[in-house]
């Protein structure tokens, strides 16, 4: 799987609950992912009655994470 550090980014879960710094993968390792390891993934979620992986979702590796919406707090960092 290729990375794409300059391309990190802050991601925040549905509840917005946790924030998490995330690597996106390359396009060719997305692809990939998506096609090899999405569907066994997918059919045990739906096993257990959870949601499908998002079809728009982006491919990436979290590497940290904190609680909260850090979004709001780091742009106004930034003005």
């Amino acid at each position: 799987i290729h990375l794409r550090p300059h391309n990190a980014t802050i991601f925040v879960n549905d509840n917005q609950t946790r924030s998490f710094l995330s690597i996106p993968v390359s396009d060719e390792s997305s692809r990939w992912a998506k096609r090899l390891l999405l569907p066994p993934i997918d059919a045990t979620m739906l096993r257990f009655g959870q949601k499908a992986y998002y079809d728009e979702g982006i491919m990436h590796v979290s590497i940290a994470s904190v609680k909260g919406n850090m979004i709001p707090i780091i742009l106004k960092k930034r003005r």
